[in-house]
């Protein structure tokens, strides 16, 4: 039997008013100290049964798992809901280990009878809510599932499909077997006002295929973070034409970061945009991939950035683009060339702490890589000797500007040289040591 926990107000509410309550699921007897917080208004059960009908907004907290047998006591999960806009279910903090599989249904029919008309956001986590009867949804989150039958993705799927006017999808910690995609459909689903797509530690096979049928405008913002395997690249990820899709052909500015991840692992962070941006929260695409240094992760990735990234991109910034203690995990220097090679429109590029090979690349002579180049900046680690190489081998391209920052002090007999080919050589945060006396 639950426990019926209220710390509350419910306003002086007329029974004819629609209500936005939160209720703590618990079968322990001893009564925890619930506080009202942001005028959240926190209910007992029995009001709960009592006011199911006149739900605008439920945020129904785990304190542990619901199970079958609680559904006795939990009428309001199974009879109509014509009034609930807001459905919100979730582990509370100390119970964040939680999760949910949908071979554990509780339901032996649909939730809320089917009857949810004016249902319009869901917030799920850590628990298998049947969703099949939910459509016209705009805002879904749907966080910690383990999915094992192909039914249930496809319900997940549903949902999408009957929800033209969505503004927002999320998925986070989501597993399933590749199989369960195989009988689903693969026609397109346009949403003309789809805002943002959030696909976070979701298996690369759903990635793609929910890349692959949603189209959205160019002003969705993407946000995808996955693990990926010894052989994934960005061609597993992101279905094929991606990088002509709306919002991608009006990328202009990306940034591309490596650093280290756990257990000889690297992280890669693509961040890109239609105009320039300091912070990720400003870009329009992001990325995360994990994944073993050892498997020539940093390669694969590198080679297919060409899945995403369109050929018009016009400013580059490589970050930590290095080995980090692995020699052969890094693309050489003609291996490099050839990965940007197809973004002639570069005009900007920037290296921060990048291998000097990604430096040294600039400087092929025959067909200079981007050949548009207008201004290079080089921060962090620099051969001097190899910047002055670049610069000579492109003297008579539009390369006008060279920028060095936040690195060891550097020649006065360089910044020379490099006047010689260049209109404008700026030293950021950088000493000069005067060689020439």
């Amino acid at each position: 039997m639950n426990a019926d926990h209220t710390a509350s107000r419910i306003n002086g509410a007329k029974q004819s008013q629609v209500l936005d309550v939160v209720y703590y699921h618990t079968t322990r007897c001893t009564r925890p100290d619930l506080a009202q917080s942001r005028g959240d208004v926190v209910v007992n059960l029995s009001f709960l049964e009592r006011s199911s009908h006149r739900l605008k907004s439920i945020t129904l907290v785990l304190l542990e798992s619901l199970r079958k047998n609680d559904l006795e006591d939990h009428g309001w999960l199974l009879t109509g809901a014509s009034k609930l806009e807001n459905l919100i279910i979730h582990g509370a903090r100390r119970s964040s280990e939680m999760w949910a599989d949908d071979t554990r249904c509780i339901f032996d029919r649909a939730p809320f009878g089917g009857d949810t008309p004016c249902l319009r956001s869901i917030d799920i986590s850590a628990f298998f809510l049947p969703m099949a009867g939910f459509s016209n949804l705009t805002d879904v989150a749907i966080a910690r599932i383990r999915f094992h039958k192909g039914e249930a993705v496809a319900d997940l799927v549903g949902v999408l499909e009957s929800s033209p006017n969505l503004l927002s999808f999320s998925l986070e910690e989501i597993t399933l077997p590749a199989t369960t995609l195989k009988h689903l459909r693969t026609s397109k689903i346009l949403f003309p006002g789809l805002e943002r797509l959030n696909l976070q530690s979701v298996e690369t096979a759903f990635v793609r295929y929910l890349m692959d049928r949603i189209c959205a405008p160019s002003n969705l913002k993407i946000r995808v973070g996955v693990d990926v395997n010894e052989t994934d690249t960005l061609e597993d990820i992101f279905p094929s034409g991606f990088h002509k899709s709306p919002g991608a052909v009006m990328l202009q500015y990306a940034k591309f970061a490596t650093s280290r991840a756990a257990h000889a692992g690297m992280a890669i962070r693509l961040e890109a945009s239609e105009s320039k941006f300091e912070k990720a929260e400003e870009a329009s695409f992001v990325v995360v991939l994990t994944g073993s240094v050892k498997y020539g992760f940093l390669k694969r990735i590198f080679s297919t950035l060409k899945r995403v990234l369109p050929r018009s991109l016009t400013s580059l910034a490589l970050h930590s683009f290095k080995a980090h203690g692995h020699p052969h995990s890094i693309p050489n220097r003609h291996k490099f060339a050839f990965g940007l090679a197809r973004y002639s429109s570069l005009t900007e590029v920037t290296l921060t702490d990048c291998h000097d090979g990604c430096l040294r690349a600039f400087s092929v002579s025959e067909a200079p890589l981007c050949p548009l180049l207008q201004k290079l900046r080089v921060e962090g680690e620099l051969e001097e000797g190899t910047l002055e190489l670049v610069v000579l081998s492109r003297a008579g391209t539009p390369l006008r500007r060279v920028e060095i920052a936040n690195c060891r002090p550097v020649k006065l007999s360089t910044v020379s040289r490099l006047m010689e080919f260049v209109e404008e050589v700026e030293l950021d945060g950088v000493e000069s040591v005067d060689d020439l006396a």
